[in-house]
C-alpha cells in the first residue's frame, strides 16, 4: 500500500510539472546570430551557392552572389563583409524608384576601404529591380572599391556601365522601407538606414570560403556599351551643379518613368 501511494504521488508530481510547462509563457524568439567563423571546405572542393545576408534596421536582405558575372567583385564583397567592414554603415544615398546605395564608411559617396580599386567586370546583365552592383567614379570604369547599390526599378541605360555582382532574392520589401533622400541633394540621406551586420555565407549557412584571386587587370568594356557620359541625366533641381559623391557613386540620374 505504501509503495502504491508513492507511485501515485510521483505520477501526480510529473503530471503537475508537465501542466506547468505547457501553461508557461514562451519567450519571444531571438534574432539568430550570423556565423562568426570559417567552415572547412567540402572534401570534393565544390562550394554551395553563396549569398550575402544584409541585416539592417528594417530587416534582412538576402543577395544571391553572381561569381559567374563578376568573380573579383564577389570576392571583394565576401572579404569586406566577413571582416565586418560593412557593419554599422548606412545606405547613404537612396533615390525613390531608382537606387539604394551603401557601403561608404564616410556616408558621403567618397569613402572607400583600404583595399585597391577593382577593374570593371562589365557584362550585358540586365539592371532590373533587385539587381546589386558596384558603385564607381563617373570618369573611371576601373575604380570600384567597396560601395554598392541595389536597384529599386529597371534601368536599361546602366547595362555595361557598372559591375553586377548579385541579385536580391529576399527582402526587397525591406529595401523599400529605407530612408529616402532628397532628389535636390542627389539622394543623400541625412539619417540613413544602417547595416547592423553583413556576412556572405555558403549553402550550409557557414561563412563562405575565400578563394585565391588572380592579379587585378583592367577589363575592357562590353561590346556596344554606352560611354559613361551618355548615361548622365541631371536630377530635377540640380541643373548645372556637380552631383554629390561623384568620387565613388552613381552618376546623377533622374528616376526612370
Amino acid at each position: 500500500m505504501t509503495t502504491g501511494v508513492r507511485i501515485f504521488s510521483r505520477s501526480g508530481w510529473t503530471l503537475a510539472v508537465v501542466a506547468l510547462i505547457a501553461l508557461a509563457p514562451r519567450l519571444p524568439a531571438q534574432e539568430a546570430p550570423l556565423p562568426a567563423t570559417d567552415s572547412p571546405r567540402p572534401a570534393n572542393g565544390n562550394l554551395p551557392e553563396e549569398r550575402a545576408i544584409i541585416r539592417t534596421e528594417e530587416g534582412d536582405i538576402v543577395v544571391r552572389m553572381r561569381p559567374d558575372l563578376a568573380p573579383t567583385h564577389v570576392e571583394r564583397i565576401k572579404v569586406l563583409a566577413n571582416d565586418g567592414f560593412y557593419d554599422g554603415l548606412g545606405f547613404h544615398r537612396v533615390i525613390e524608384d531608382f537606387i539604394a546605395q551603401g557601403g561608404d564608411p564616410e556616408s558621403s559617396g567618397r569613402g572607400k576601404s583600404q583595399m585597391p580599386p577593382l577593374p570593371g567586370e562589365f557584362t550585358n546583365a540586365p539592371f532590373v529591380r533587385g539587381t546589386v552592383a558596384m558603385a564607381r567614379r563617373e570618369n573611371n570604369r576601373d575604380s570600384a572599391n567597396c560601395q554598392f547599390f541595389i536597384m529599386l526599378a529597371d534601368a536599361d541605360r546602366l547595362v555595361g556601365q557598372y559591375t553586377v555582382w548579385g541579385e536580391v532574392v529576399e527582402g526587397m520589401d525591406v529595401v523599400e522601407r529605407f530612408q529616402v533622400g532628397s532628389t535636390a541633394n542627389n539622394g543623400i540621406v541625412p539619417e540613413p538606414t544602417r547595416i547592423k551586420q553583413m556576412r556572405v555565407v555558403d549553402g550550409s549557412g557557414n561563412l563562405a570560403q575565400r578563394r585565391p584571386t588572380a592579379p587585378l587587370e583592367k577589363t575592357p568594356p562590353v561590346a556596344e556599351a554606352v560611354e559613361p557620359a551618355s548615361v548622365d541625366m541631371v536630377l530635377p533641381g540640380t541643373d548645372g551643379l556637380p552631383p554629390i559623391g561623384t568620387e565613388t557613386s552613381l552618376p546623377s540620374q533622374t528616376p526612370p518613368n
